[in-house]
């Protein structure tokens, strides 16, 4: 069994690792809704020098100053350090103008002039009561120069603003001399060459293993969330204890209504085994989300019927009995439930009655019959077996999606789940989070499949001994 339960792990471990890298690279490379919203942790500083600073600092503290992967392929012409630019707006303008003319070092050049530039403009010691408006507006200019994309336009306020310096002369020459310079290596042909950079510290190697004062994921650690520095940890477990209870409720009543329900249907009439298969064709046809909409519309609204409530867990009363507790909780879960498990519910009846109907086509169960046994008895005692072990399998394919169903249910019911974290978290850009959500589901899934199949082999000896090879 040993030898079969690794033999598994080796065909699941490579895949997921795979999707685990190719899902921090998309979700690591798009970090510009975290560094506006959480570097500052507030309003921006008006100054644009304390604005860098501080971008600069944040960046650093969360490895954005460092490249994704170990190796890069970029164009020639985007320059190597263009990722140790702090703020989103600079860093796009240099990347696109360093596309469009081809000269990535010079790019790089004139950018860190503009820099210089903008530096000795916020000097106090040149700053006076008769020169403040006119350094106010080299300021903007230079701050519009600093994310202006287009290379045109660029050209175009240079000459407008090179006349106006007053005083800074040198400062402004060195600036036209590293755009006219920018100019001259123009050479737009070597965007489209790609070039393989290697980083060796990456940020992936940081989330793996974390650096000296701050332990990666090898360690044990999912790192912090950049939305408010707590560990990702202490925000990820209670979500995920609420989403896998959840996910294990609606599984037993799949299993409750879905499988049970669909051998005791075959008692019925043909009628009104026909009359539940129509119901369950219908049920399985309406999304989850729609289904939810629905329920809210009709049994939480005071135009039809107000009976549940219909968002939250609800207010429980620190004194309150636990059988107070169960009602309120319960009477804000019986929605969500109905919606997570509905689409389950219809597949299970469907697939264990169609696999209940073709073992009684079978000779054995019409000696069964001939014998004097009941159908219940024989439904229950010697169809149910034979019918659970392609359920188990099914089980463990359907969980995932339970996990993956939560995305959207727990944010249309406003659930304090995995699924409502990991939305706000990606709309955020809070990337430690989201990676730490995906492997979780990925964890719980791997031991999903292992444990369905484990369950399989033991009530199917004959499928453990074919795997075997």
């Amino acid at each position: 069994m040993l030898r079969w339960i690794f033999r598994r792990l080796g065909a699941f471990v490579p895949a997921t690792v795979f999707l685990l890298a190719l899902a921090f690279g998309l979700l690591a490379d798009a970090p510009e809704n975290s560094e506006t919203s959480s570097a500052f942790g507030g309003p921006a500083p008006e100054n644009p020098l304390e604005r860098r600073r501080i971008q600069k600092k944040w960046r650093e503290k969360h490895h954005f100053h460092l490249p994704v992967f170990y190796f890069s392929i970029q164009s020639q012409a985007v320059p190597a350090r263009i990722r140790e630019i702090p703020d989103p707006s600079e860093r796009r303008a240099v990347r696109n103008l360093a596309l469009s003319t081809g000269a990535g070092e010079a790019t790089w050049h004139f950018y860190n002039k503009l820099l210089e530039l903008q530096q000795k403009l916020y000097e106090p010691s040149l700053v006076n009561a008769k020169n403040i408006a006119t350094f106010s507006l080299q300021r903007k200019q230079v701050e519009v120069l600093l994310t202006e994309k287009n290379p045109h336009n660029v050209g175009l306020l240079l000459d407008s603003i090179a006349s106006c310096s007053l005083g800074q002369d040198t400062l402004w020459t060195d600036v036209c001399e590293a755009w006219n310079q920018l100019r001259a290596q123009a050479t737009p042909w070597r965007r489209w060459i790609p070039t393989v950079r290697w980083h060796g510290d990456c940020r992936l190697h940081r989330w793996l293993w974390g650096t000296e004062h701050a332990p990666g994921l090898m360690r044990g650690h999912l790192g912090l969330s950049l939305t408010n520095g707590r560990p990702v940890a202490s925000i990820l477990l209670p979500r995920f204890r609420f989403t896998l209870w959840m996910s294990l409720m609606a599984l037993l009543l799949v299993w409750l209504l879905g499988v049970a329900g669909g051998l005791a249907a075959l008692q019925l009439p043909k009628a009104g085994s026909a009359g539940l298969r129509l119901c369950m064709y219908a049920l399985l046809a309406i999304p989850p989300f729609a289904l939810g909409a629905i329920l809210i519309t009709f049994l939480t609204n005071e135009t039809f019927l107000n009976w549940f409530p219909s968002y939250g867990l609800g207010d429980v009363p620190t004194h309150a009995s636990w059988v107070e507790r169960i009602h309120v909780r319960l009477a804000h879960l019986i929605l969500p439930l109905t919606c997570w498990s509905a689409g389950g519910v219809a597949y299970f009846f469907l697939q264990g009655q169609q696999a209940a109907r073709s073992q009684q086509q079978n000779l054995w169960f019409t000696a069964a019959l001939a014998r004097g046994l009941p159908s219940w008895r024989i439904l229950a005692c010697h169809v149910g077996p034979v019918v659970l072990t392609p359920l188990l399998t099914l089980s463990g394919h359907y969980f995932p999606a339970l996990l993956g169903g939560s995305v959207i249910l727990e944010n249309l019911f406003n659930l304090p789940g995995m699924g409502h974290l990991v939305y706000h978290s990606i709309l955020m850009g809070d990337y430690p989070v989201v990676m730490a959500v995906l492997l979780t589901g990925t964890l719980t899934t791997l031991v999903a499949y292992l444990v369905t199949d484990c369950l399989s082999a033991l009530f199917n000896p004959l499928m453990y001994l074919e795997n075997r090879g």
